[in-house]
């Protein structure tokens, strides 16, 4: 079973690394989520889990299946 922190930190790095790729800022990408900063800051730095729903809703916003966010997730 894979470790939560794990899991996390797997998703903050496919999260930054396709919003840097596209050239938005993680206020933006909070914005475009529909999401709080601080909570945009939280998931990408790996300080908390996303929810399904959020990673949906980061996603969508980044114009990527979630599945891609999920990639590399053991």
């Amino acid at each position: 079973m894979p470790d939560q922190a794990t899991v996390a930190q797997i998703v903050a790095g496919n999260i930054r690394r396709i919003r840097i790729r596209k050239g938005i800022t993680q206020d933006g990408l909070a914005e475009r989520a529909g999401l709080n900063k601080t909570h945009m800051y939280r998931i990408e730095n790996a300080i908390q889990s996303p929810t399904m729903t959020t990673l949906e809703r980061i996603a969508g916003a980044l114009g990527v299946r979630m599945a891609t966010l999920l990639r590399g997730c053991p």
